[in-house]
């Protein structure tokens, strides 16, 4: 039986059909057989020959067989033979790819490169395609050219692996990224080149390009620049700016580069007539009322674009949120101005069927709902629901919240609200540390600030430590009633030794009680009443101070007889709070305000008052930047008298200290403030000598004043450590303020000798403030809140102590 073979090639270059022997006659085919097959399956094959047994094939037909099977790009090579009216086709298969493999990468990630190579169709277990291979390394080579890496080098190296595959390795040589040696404007004559290249985030470099960068080209970046530029011209009357062309030369090391803006500025044009047309479904007197333009001012883009979205903000606010707010201009050539018409088309109001929560696995819907100020059936305020989303951010029981309005199918005019919520941590078991010259002060305390995912707080306190044991139990419902009404109550005992917090030697034992309530005024404000009961024993030490032993005289008790005293008290509190802040943690706008007061009633054993004001203003910089200006004012005193006949005056355990991390960074804590003045009768031989001979000595231990005087600034930006910015920050800071004594008269010391006079500070003096500045960095981590700050001072007195480095540390769960 006679026998031929014929081979068709065909050349991936040209697509054409080879022939490795003559030409034959056509003939009917009895049978196809597929040879060469491993993992692709026989019918893939039969299904791109489209010939099957008898068919009748020529030469043209084969050609056109063997192209398609070739097009699927699986096989390197195909054979095709006949043996009699048996047609037999031998397949090569194309390698798979087992590995890939990525070196010397820096800049663009593995993860990202991957990605990148698995959506071009290279990927593990994909064919190995070379055509496709070199694509995908110009697109690999370009992704660093768009960052100013001109010199880039990518090498693939392929090794062949059992089973017909191969392993793909890319060794990356990044190389610099390239300099901008000039920029250069073509056609400013309004501007100077000076001032437009100070609005580019790119440039020729300076003295800072070292730490900023900006002399390194990136394409994403430059592009950015022209739109500056042409936002530049237009928000100063030029409104038919254009940029013309641009060019980017590089030089033929590719190490530097020259970028030139071609650019014609036209001519100069004011706002004519003001109109806002069509169905506005509100009074056109609201909707003027947000228009930042008017007849006469110059052109300004960005004053349009802020007309138009306050246009859309009240339309959303009042149900249609999805109205269309277009500007048309109307260009008068001849007198330079431009007419403005906003037409709009309000659309139909939107009503909200479904408000749904995802993601609050612990926190129960209840919770989250009653942050809510829209309903379901209620027409949609995109007002209403950011400020539904603000609440939600502000309880402090998520670490991301996102909303998602999604239109309901078949309808027109209603949508569904989605929440999704990250839950965070909001148990912890509270561990502070600080260090202090009597030695290490530490506590402990369980908390729950969403207690079974009520939202109910609840707290106990079990704190032991060398200077005080305090034991308490708290609770707050914060929606004691359905209108945001709070209740709150706690019952605690105290025992503080003053002598080892840096504080005059007495000791507290104080137990007591607390009852209050939570207003809400409105979204903003809240006001809280309540009252508290307390039982204060007082048990003064081996060297009491003055202070203390004026407070005995002054209710009755030689000390000397009795170093103890007990009082009763029954004190009515109140507060009034204005909170803006964006956030529960980590806000970075937004404000806060807080007044507090609390004054004994006469029924107890002492009468005394306490007020207080604290304000915090967060101001946004740039995305996770912010400055914090921070101040606070607490001021005491007493009314009334003593059972002896003297006026009374605020407690000495009732007084203000400073210096701390809750203060004044860089001060050992309660350090600050006035001091002990020890009086030492002279005496000659046991005769009392007349007191201006008398010597006088400044105790180291802080006695406290009735006044507390606290200010700072801090600038809050992200860890360069870490991309999460939701649990890590550093800031830095500048504290300030003191206490003071302001009943504190010189005239008490008169007739002292002028040397023991000068010994005695003035402690009603408010310059004499301390100040400080440092570093901090606040971290949300797993284990809880972790404070670290140093700090070194700026502003100091002889008998301060300092203490560098401070912090605490907190564990969540």
């Amino acid at each position: 039986m006679g026998k031929f073979t014929r081979r068709l090639l065909l050349s991936g270059l040209t697509g054409l059909f080879a022939s490795t022997a003559q030409a034959f006659s056509p003939f009917v085919v009895s049978d196809v057989q597929v040879r060469g097959l491993d993992r692709i399956p026989e019918g893939v094959v039969f299904k791109d020959l489209a010939i099957g047994k008898g068919d009748k094939v020529d030469q043209q037909r084969l050609a056109e067989a063997i192209r398609s099977v070739f097009k699927r790009g699986t096989f390197q090579d195909v054979t095709v033979a006949r043996d009699g009216d048996v047609l037999i086709i031998t397949v090569e298969e194309r390698p798979t790819i087992g590995l890939i493999t990525i070196d010397g990468n820096e800049d663009i990630s593995d993860e990202d490169l991957k990605k990148g190579l698995s959506e071009s169709g290279l990927g593990k277990g994909e064919v190995l395609n070379r055509s496709l291979l070199d694509k995908v390394t110009q697109e690999l080579e370009r992704q660093y050219f768009a960052q100013g890496k001109y010199g880039v080098k990518v090498e693939v190296v392929t090794e062949t692996l059992p089973q017909n595959r191969v392993a793909i390795t890319l060794k990356v040589n990044e190389g610099q990224v390239a300099k901008i040696r000039q920029v250069k404007l073509i056609g400013n004559t309004q501007f100077t080149d000076e001032e437009l290249q100070t609005e580019f985030l790119q440039g020729a470099g300076n003295l800072w390009s070292f730490f900023s960068k900006n002399n390194q080209y990136s394409k994403q970046k430059f592009a950015a620049d022209l739109e500056t530029v042409r936002s530049f011209y237009q928000n100063r009357g030029f409104a038919n700016f254009k940029i013309l062309s641009t060019q980017v030369s590089i030089t033929t090391d590719r190490k530097d580069v020259y970028l030139t803006v071609n650019l014609e500025e036209g001519d100069q044009y004011t706002i004519g007539e003001v109109k806002i047309a069509g169905e506005t479904r509100v009074e056109k007197s609201r909707l003027t009322s947000r228009l930042f333009v008017a007849s006469g001012a110059l052109y300004a883009r960005q004053n349009i674009s802020a007309s138009r979205d306050g246009i859309v903000r009240i339309l959303g606010n009042d149900g249609y949120a999805f109205a269309n707010v277009n500007v048309i201009p109307e260009v008068n050539e001849t007198t330079k101005q431009v007419d403005l018409v906003f037409f709009v088309d309000a659309g139909k109001r939107a009503y909200v069927r479904r408000i749904n929560f995802l993601g609050n696995v612990k926190t129960q819907d209840e919770v989250l709902r009653r942050e809510m100020r829209l309903v379901e059936g209620g027409w949609l305020s995109n007002a209403s629901v950011q400020r539904s989303k603000v609440r939600l951010e502000r309880l402090g029981f998520f670490s991301a919240v996102g909303v998602e309005t999604v239109p309901v199918p078949g309808t027109d005019d209603q949508v569904d609200l989605n929440f999704s919520v990250t839950e965070q941590p909001s148990g912890s078991v509270n561990v502070s540390l600080g260090g202090s010259s009597q030695g290490l002060v530490y506590q402990f305390g369980i908390s729950q600030n969403n207690f079974l995912g009520t939202g109910n707080q609840v707290g106990i306190t079990l704190n032991k430590s060398d200077a005080t044991t305090n034991y308490s139990l708290s609770f707050s419902d914060p929606y004691f009633t359905l209108d945001g009404v709070s209740r709150s109550f706690s019952v605690y005992y105290r025992k503080t030794d003053a002598s080892k917090l840096s504080i005059t030697s007495y000791t507290t034992d104080s137990i007591g009680g607390s009852l209050s309530f939570g207003i809400p005024l409105d979204e903003n404000r809240r006001l809280r009443l309540g009252i508290t009961a307390e039982q204060t024993d007082i048990i003064t030490g081996s060297s009491p101070s003055s202070q203390v032993r004026s407070f005995f005289a002054d209710h009755g008790q030689d000390i000397a007889i009795d170093p103890t005293i007990g009082f009763e008290t029954l004190s009515l509190t109140g507060s009034w709070s204005y909170d803006t802040r964006n956030r529960g943690l980590f806000p970075d706008a937004g404000s806060y305000h807080r007044i507090n007061a609390e004054a004994t009633i006469p029924v107890g054993d002492l009468q005394f008052y306490k007020t207080s004001y604290e304000n915090q203003y967060y101001f946004p910089i740039a995305k996770n930047w912010s400055f914090l200006l921070r101040s606070s004012i607490a001021y005491g005193d007493g009314y009334g008298q003593t059972d002896t006949g003297v006026n009374q005056s605020l407690p000495f355990f009732e007084s203000y200290f400073a210096g701390g991390g809750s203060t004044i960074r860089g001060f050992d804590d309660n350090s600050l403030g006035p001091r002990d003045i020890i009086r030492t009768p002279a005496t000659e031989i046991g005769t009392p000598l007349p007191s201006s001979n008398d010597t006088i000595r400044i105790d180291n231990s802080a006695v406290g004043g009735n006044l507390r005087l606290v200010a700072g600034a801090s600038l809050y930006f992200p860890n360069p450590f870490s991309e999460d910015s939701t649990s890590t920050r550093f800031s830095l800071f500048v504290d300030a303020g003191s206490a003071y004594n302001t009943h504190f008269d010189y005239s008490d010391y008169q007739e002292l000798s002028a040397t023991e006079r000068a010994k005695i500070p003035d402690f009603s003096d408010i310059g004499r403030y301390r100040a400080s500045s440092g570093v901090s960095f606040d971290w949300l981590s797993p284990l809880g809140l972790l404070s670290f700050s140093y700090a070194f001072p700026l502003k100091e007195q002889p008998e301060d102590v300092t203490r560098n480095f401070q912090f605490n540390i907190g564990s969540q769960f």
